[in-house]
């Protein structure tokens, strides 16, 4: 299962992923950056998958203030499992609840 790329979006909340190592995982979630929301991604260990560059943001529409969907790349780094949690929520907003949130467990093998 080695240098394979894998993308899931938010039909796959909950579910579990098997990844080789030196592999991708993309999540593709929707968003809309204009009403303040952002997705923050929280991975349990670092050393078994890392997230590579920042969030792309890609609207759907090309007016000002539309939405769109948000691409995070990982790649497996080493065998092991964790759980990857992505949090949408105004970062300026302290002991708020997410608007919503993802999450996946990823394994490493």
């Amino acid at each position: 299962m080695d240098e394979e790329i894998i993308t899931l979006t938010e039909t796959n909340d909950g579910e579990t992923v098997t990844l080789g190592t030196r592999s991708h995982l993309y999540i593709v979630l929707h968003a809309t950056p204009a009403s303040g929301y952002t997705w923050e991604a929280e991975l349990t260990d670092p050393a078994v998958l890392e997230q590579i560059g920042e969030p792309e943001f890609q609207a759907d529409r090309t007016t000002p203030g539309s939405g769109g969907l948000v691409v995070f790349r990982f790649e497996s780094r080493a065998e092991g499992a964790l759980a990857l949690t992505m949090e949408y929520r105004r970062l300026w907003e302290q002991g708020v609840d997410p608007l919503s949130t993802f999450r996946v467990n990823v394994i490493v093998r």
